[in-house]
């Protein structure tokens, strides 16, 4: 069967002129290093891992100072592991199709199944060795699973990779591992001790704050936030000249970082609930990061590591009760529009969780009821704000955006299921016709 599958027919792509849909399958790997990297549908798979998605995370992740989990080691052990090759070519060549509305092609799917048949037999083996290649496979092949809807399948993978991560993973893949999970809060499986690193004094004066949007100055003036989220925003804050079709923003996208993990440059993420829902200060930092995700990506896939983090903000903001501070009531408002813009999956086509979680919005914030596209571009501008929101806000209130038939969130057995059958019931009042075009 390998034979088969290294021998797959390349098929045909569609031309695009979006800049996620460039990647044509030029060899990356002329030499094959990695072997089968330049047959059937692999240099595509290859191509569009380290032309787009490694710089991509590079880019998001540089602003927090975490390690590139799409970086150099993962090209390392492909060419060691066949399991690992295939599964990675199945998932790059899953997330690229997602992005031009393909649906799921043989030839990925073999690959997938190429994947779990040499996984099988190598840990069936006596006295089989259980390394770092063979939990990163079970990780991938759960996250391929999950966005290709079967999960009975990513459960069971999930659980085998949590189980050898505690006693047999190495740092690297153990950054990997502790990177999926960290959007996983409620379902999370892995034994995570905070690692100890060596920060310096945050000296928070209002010469420092004074770049910051007003919405932030605000939040850090009222003692809102620690200071380990206050220097995540000025990172964030003065990285504004990124470019959403410039994926080489940082210049060495494969280097490693000084943190493993998002919870552990950001502390707040560790915050738990409490009677009011989730910290606030924690819902910041998840909507900080999926801005910076936001800036560099446009389309907004599910079969990636960090769609796990729009699953935990639509998750978790329904807990979240508004406070009647003035200053914390403005920033979850923001956080919920963050969230919305995880969700849509263009101006034209809105998906039920980002229709749900509008509502939702116009529910928990209703002096938004009557406000403009122009009202929530200002609002949103005294923090962190992008054309892809105001598109999707003027689409849902003036145009009538649809309703997306893309796969919905409610397939995973989570919470959200039942919160996508009361958004049908919730009646969200209409903004006025009189607005201007955006």
């Amino acid at each position: 069967m390998s034979k088969d599958i290294e021998e797959v027919v390349r098929v045909p792509e569609p031309s695009s002129t979006r800049a996620w849909q460039w990647v044509k399958g030029t060899s990356c790997d002329d030499f094959e290093i990695i072997p089968g990297s330049n047959k059937g549908i692999a240099p595509f798979a290859l191509e569009f891992l380290i032309r787009a998605v490694a710089p991509t995370v590079a880019t998001a992740n540089a602003c927090f100072g975490v390690t590139n989990i799409y970086g150099r080691w993962l090209l390392e052990h492909m060419g060691k592991s066949r399991e690992l090759f295939h599964v990675v070519v199945a998932s790059m060549k899953g997330a690229r199709d997602s992005f031009t509305g393909q649906l799921a092609c043989a030839d990925m799917l073999a690959h997938k199944t190429a994947a779990i048949s040499l996984l099988r037999k190598r840990i069936s083996k006596t006295n089989a060795v259980v390394d770092d290649t063979v939990i990163l496979t079970m990780l991938l092949l759960a996250l391929l699973e999950d966005a290709l809807g079967d999960r009975r399948a990513y459960q069971i993978h999930r659980q085998q990779v949590g189980q050898l991560t505690r006693t047999k993973a190495t740092s690297i893949t153990g950054a990997i591992v502790t990177q999926f999970e960290t959007w996983n809060f409620l379902q999370s499986f892995m034994k995570y001790t905070q690692g100890k690193h060596k920060g310096y004094q945050l000296n928070i004066t209002d010469r420092f704050c004074s770049a910051f949007p007003p919405g932030f100055q605000s939040l850090v003036h009222a003692d809102r936030l620690s200071p380990k989220t206050v220097q995540v925003i000025e990172r964030v804050v003065t990285r504004q000249n990124w470019s959403a079709s410039d994926l080489y923003t940082n210049s060495n996208p494969w280097e490693d970082a000084c943190y493993r993990d998002f919870r552990e440059a950001c502390p707040a993420l560790n915050i738990p609930s409490g009677p009011n829902g989730p910290a606030l200060e924690k819902l910041i930092c998840l909507a900080l990061i999926r801005y910076c995700l936001n800036m560099v990506i446009l389309d907004r896939p599910r079969a990636c590591v960090y769609h796990t983090l729009s699953i935990e903000l639509l998750d978790t903001l329904p807990q979240a009760v508004p406070s009647s501070d003035a200053v914390e009531r403005e920033a979850l408002l923001w956080v919920y529009n963050m969230a919305i813009d995880c969700w849509a999956v263009s101006y034209q086509a809105i998906t039920p969780e980002a229709s749900f979680l509008m509502q939702e919005m116009g529910v928990k914030f209703p002096e938004t009821l009557g406000w403009t596209v122009d009202d929530f571009d200002a609002f949103g501008k005294r923090y962190l704000w992008t054309e892809n929101i105001s598109g999707i806000l003027h689409q849902y209130y003036v145009t009538g955006a649809t309703t997306s038939t893309a796969p919905a969130h409610a397939q995973h057995e989570t919470s959200s299921a039942s919160l996508h059958k009361d958004a049908q019931r919730i009646a969200f009042p209409t903004v006025p016709a009189a607005v201007p075009s955006v």
